[in-house]
């Protein structure tokens, strides 16, 4: 037992603490009957180990909570900023996480078409300072603040090209101002310029 609390108290404390919830947790307990287990996971452990274990088996948890939250990344590369619907659940389990998440996408969703949008913005529509929303979000989505933003917008023009819209009107529609930088950046995403892109959408279909 722990001095002060015990370990499910303390999970509790860090997964409904925003500066900690993103910390996968492994609780190692004597305590093996099934409540005490489902109480554990209910309070946001991502792992419940019974004591005796192998340090193996414990290894073996923290590669697999690792190639999860390496998913999530690859997820949040892939779909940030698209209309479908993200299973952030079946990766992050602290509904704190979830969030705030849904709450950094829904800013960049109302602010979308606003080139000055900035980190900044962004962490004061979080209520957060700069320095604790870069650590949040880098740990979360394995992205800096700017690079999710960008990546944010271009994941949305892909959506909008693919509806045929005008490429100038995604691109205002996306908060980029000038057609040489968003095609640069649309081309290092998805491998092809904006009109390339929308003319191999159209012959798939």
């Amino acid at each position: 037992m722990m001095p002060e609390m015990d370990g499910i108290e303390m999970c509790r404390h860090i997964k409904t603490n925003l500066t900690y919830s993103h910390i996968p947790i492994i609780l190692l307990t004597a305590k093996t009957n099934l409540e005490s287990k489902t109480e554990g996971m209910e309070n946001g452990a991502e792992v419940y180990m019974e004591k005796p274990f192998s340090i193996k088996q414990l290894h073996n948890q923290i590669e697999n909570l690792l190639k999860l939250r390496l998913a999530f990344h690859e997820l949040m590369l892939r779909s940030a900023g698209t209309t479908h619907e993200t299973p952030i659940s079946e990766y992050i389990q602290s509904e704190c996480d979830i969030t705030f998440m849904k709450e950094v996408d829904t800013a960049l969703t109302k602010h979308l078409d606003e080139e000055s949008f900035s980190v900044d913005n962004l962490a004061d529509a979080m209520n957060m300072s700069r320095t604790n929303f870069y650590r949040k979000l880098k740990m979360l989505t394995g992205m800096a603040p700017n690079i999710y933003i960008k990546n944010f917008r271009l994941n949305q023009a892909a959506e909008l090209l693919a509806q045929n819209m005008r490429i100038n009107e995604v691109m205002l529609r996306v908060g980029f101002m000038a057609p040489s930088y968003f095609a640069k950046c649309f081309k290092a995403k998805f491998g092809k310029l904006p009109k390339e892109y929308q003319n191999t959408i159209n012959k798939q279909e």
